[in-house]
């Protein structure tokens, strides 16, 4: 499947960003002043993210004239701003070209090759932002686009310097159509935007395309209306599913609650266990949200944290759930490098005490997990792409915690 590729067009190297301070316009501010654009724009009020985007040393106009388009090669403004707003009816005028957010999310996403677009009716932001801290926290450097804020990364996104772009994708007036998914995660159909879709059937046929934008779907097993909206995407992807049941492909297991918000569980990939997780935030739908995020991550080429007590450290490589080498890494004396072949792609491998290096050759920017574990004992579980799984598991009394 090729993936159209968007481009802003030839020569533009100034962009005007009317209502600059909205939370959904910021994370593209951010990405496109990382690309080396001008960036001007405007708002009404002050606020945290308009200082934020002066301190990036963004031009901020509180107020907007019509003179404040000047100069600008390509105006962006958001979906908010009405057709009165004078800057909107000076670009109308003036020619230029003139983008509406949800384009340049659309563009944006086709940038990336890992483009991560997260949709659902219940749980986006949430589940972005889980595989955005994630992926942060694991030192991979993401670009973002949440519908929230994330404190782990000070905002509502981020640019980052590798081709890992996580976004959430909104359904309403079918916004996530004219986005680039390069793996589709979809959490669950609901009635909602009735005003727009007038029916949940019609709501479906929008999520079977957004699905096949796709070369790998994930989506939730056990919503009867989001397994319908799959069924009728065809061929031409992968499909994986997550969900409450066994018969999902990613499930949770050996829930417990501890009290509070602790809560713990073992993920699962076709019956095998693939790692616990951890987490401390209210409801039992964010231990699905949490599945999900997982499952996600270990489709797309990702590493996950995790903290083991103990001592003794071995690594099991799995292969679609199967495991196919187990290594002592105490026990090695010299380090020691294998290459494992999956689906075309070669990931080279390289343990030694304290420390094990996986690199992919097609992509080799994107080592994912270079680092040894310190005296606490933590340690990582990579998930490589394509289910390619390595679980370095410390002896003695097992997970303490994980990605929080």
């Amino acid at each position: 499947m090729q993936k159209p590729i968007e481009t802003i067009p030839q020569g533009v190297r100034h962009i005007h960003c009317i209502g600059i301070g909205g939370s959904g316009m910021f994370p593209l501010v951010q990405i496109l002043h990382g690309r080396g654009y001008t960036i001007t724009g405007s708002d009404n009020n002050e606020s945290d993210i308009v200082e934020l985007e002066r301190q990036m040393g963004i031009e901020v106009t509180m107020g907007q004239r019509a003179e404040n388009i000047r100069g600008a090669d390509l105006i962006l403004y958001s979906a908010a701003i009405m057709e009165t707003n004078p800057e909107l009816i000076a670009a109308r005028e003036s020619g230029l070209p003139l983008w509406e957010r949800a384009k340049m999310l659309g563009a944006v996403s086709s940038w990336y090759s890992e483009a991560l677009g997260v949709c659902g009716t219940h749980g986006k932001t949430t589940t972005t932002a889980m595989i955005v801290q994630i992926l942060y926290m694991a030192g991979l450097d993401p670009s973002a686009v949440i519908g929230g804020k994330l404190r782990t990364i000070g905002g509502y996104g981020r640019s980052g310097a590798t081709q890992r772009f996580v976004y959430e994708a909104c359904e309403f007036k079918d916004t996530f159509l004219s986005t680039h998914p390069d793996i589709a995660l979809v959490l669950n159909i609901d009635n909602d935007h009735m005003e727009y879709f007038h029916t949940v059937e019609n709501a479906m046929k929008s999520y079977t395309e957004f699905a096949e934008k796709a070369h790998t779907v994930l989506y939730n097993g056990s919503d009867e209306k989001t397994c319908r909206a799959m069924a009728a995407a065809g061929e031409g992807r992968s499909f994986l599913t997550f969900g409450w049941e066994e018969t999902n492909d990613y499930y949770p297991a050996d829930i417990r609650h501890l009290g509070g918000l602790d809560r713990r569980f073992t993920l699962m990939f076709r019956g095998k266990p693939l790692t616990e997780l951890h987490l401390q935030i209210p409801g039992d739908h964010n231990i699905l949200n949490a599945v999900a995020a997982a499952a996600l991550l270990s489709v797309g080429a990702i590493l996950l944290l995790g903290r083991w007590s103990g001592g003794g450290h071995m690594a099991r490589i799995y292969q679609d759930g199967v495991l196919i080498r187990e290594i002592d890494l105490d026990s090695l004396s010299a380090p020691l490098t294998f290459t494992v072949e999956f689906q075309g792609r070669t990931n080279t491998i390289t343990a030694q005490p304290g420390r094990i290096r996986v690199e992919s050759a097609d992509c080799p920017d994107q080592v994912c997990v270079d680092q040894g574990w310190i005296s606490d004992g933590t340690v990582p579980v990579v998930c490589l792409p394509n289910r390619l799984v390595i679980q370095i598991e410390g002896g003695g009394d097992g997970l303490d915690s994980a990605t929080g």
